[in-house]
């Protein structure tokens, strides 16, 4: 099972949290951050949702980590060199659209964001 399916499937259980560490969760983590942060605001179930996809991170300090993460530009480079089978760049954009659902809104903001990530990965979005 590939690291997004597991993220996605933590995603669709409410009681679940990620196990372990996986190189490609500083990525991931970064894609979730960024979506979550697009329209300048993390809700709290976005917080929540954040806090069971990275366990290991102290809940005190969840919210400096996703502002400092959120100032970084997401690295699309390392994602389309990271993420190469067409499955898993489709799995990334069903992950980033989960996150930006994450709040029962869908923001305009949200929407360019995944839209240029699906450019940069050559999925149609």
């Amino acid at each position: 099972m590939s690291r997004i399916q597991e993220f996605l499937d933590v995603l669709n259980n409410p009681t679940a949290v990620v196990q372990g560490s996986h190189p490609q969760d500083a990525l991931l983590l970064s894609v979730m951050v960024h979506v979550a942060f697009a329209d300048g605001q993390v809700e709290e179930n976005e917080f929540a949702l954040l806090g069971r996809l990275a366990p290991a991170k102290d809940p005190s300090e969840l919210m400096f980590w996703i502002t400092d993460e959120a100032a970084k530009p997401l690295d699309t480079d390392a994602l389309v060199a990271t993420f190469t089978s067409a499955d898993d760049r489709e799995r990334l954009l069903t992950f980033a659209g989960h996150m930006a659902w994450g709040d029962n809104q869908l923001e305009a903001s949200e929407v360019h964001l995944i839209a240029d990530l699906a450019r940069a990965l050559g999925v149609d979005p």
